[in-house]
């Protein structure tokens, strides 16, 4: 009888020692979950006190000392040729770098860091270089900060001043740097593939043009209706040779639009083309915009077209 109460008791203690047990590790799993969800409210609730003291400290610095507080002893600026390959980048004069940096540092900065959904890639920009051999490259979107030796990573973060990208792209214009470009493309542009031709007492010209798209004059003076389709294809010409743009969304070269406007006997047709969203802003250059013009039979017969071209010239005017 004894023994059998003995083994009772002792089955009665492994239970409550096991419980025990069981118990103390379920509590230390539930203390360990409510320190790691309070150390995860804490983290994400730091977070916006980090940035805000962050932008903070930036606000208290200037473009040209946020990573370096060395002097300034040569700038230039930057854009990409994308006919070609690379950078063309031109010096600032050393009699105006001075006052550059001066307006370069009146922007206020308010916020650095963040994320993008997408970077194309320094476009165009200044590029400061400072007395210790370091320098920065700033593209009105990411600035980048190079150390001058070692194997030292480059620093780069996103920088966004109370003035945007239109201040910073107005200190550079108004020192004859450039403006700021719109997305460009980022296929290689082909070798033109068009024959261009011509009407008898057809004209065809640019009446107006600036980087992102030309005013266009077509008179008619022959004896037949012509037919002026809206596709077009802008090229540039670089070594005597002409290259067919290539647009951003496609990577094709044509502008495509079944639309065609009519200009009978001695009239003329007058069309602006907008082309900022389909080539972006062009560089400085020589330049030709081909459209299809047709011809029409007594019968109203269309013709097969003939790709007529007018040469243009960026050339933007220099600011001081």
């Amino acid at each position: 009888m004894n023994e059998g109460n003995n083994n009772k008791k002792v089955v009665k203690t492994v239970l409550i020692v096991l419980v025990s047990v069981f118990a103390g590790f379920i509590l230390l799993i539930g203390i360990g979950i409510l320190l790691l969800v309070g150390g995860a409210k804490w983290f994400i609730s730091s977070i916006p006190e980090y940035m805000e003291q962050r932008n903070e400290a930036a606000s208290q610095k200037t473009f040209s000392t946020y990573y370096d507080d060395s002097a300034v002893v040569s700038a230039r600026f930057f854009e990409r040729d994308w006919a070609g390959s690379g950078y063309v980048y031109t010096d600032v004069p050393e009699e105006v770098l001075e006052d550059l940096v001066k307006d370069l540092d009146s922007l206020h900065i308010v916020k650095v860091g963040g994320m993008h959904d997408y970077y194309y890639g320094y476009r165009s920009g200044v590029e400061l270089i400072y007395e210790n051999g370091r320098r920065i490259s700033f593209d009105g979107e990411r600035i980048s900060y190079y150390p001058d030796m070692g194997d030292e990573e480059i620093t780069s973060i996103f920088m966004y001043f109370e003035e945007g990208r239109e201040g910073f792209f107005d200190i550079l214009t108004k020192y004859s740097g450039p403006s700021d470009p719109l997305i460009p493309p980022v296929y290689e542009h082909p070798v033109s593939e068009y024959s261009t031709g011509e009407l008898s007492g057809v004209s065809f010209e640019t009446v107006s043009v600036s980087q992102t798209g030309t005013d266009l004059k077509i008179l008619n003076e022959s004896d037949k209706r012509i037919g002026v389709s809206e596709w077009y294809v802008v090229e540039k010409k670089e070594n005597d040779t002409w290259y067919s743009l290539t647009r951003h969304d496609s990577g094709s070269a044509d502008v495509q639009t079944d639309d065609i406007q009519d200009a009978e006997p001695g009239s003329e047709v007058f069309m602006s083309l907008d082309w900022s969203d389909d080539y972006g802003r062009l560089f400085d250059g020589e330049y030709r915009v081909l459209m299809m013009i047709y011809e029409y039979s007594e019968e109203g017969q269309i013709s097969e077209p003939v790709i007529m071209s007018a040469e243009f010239v960026i050339n933007r005017t220099k600011r001081r």
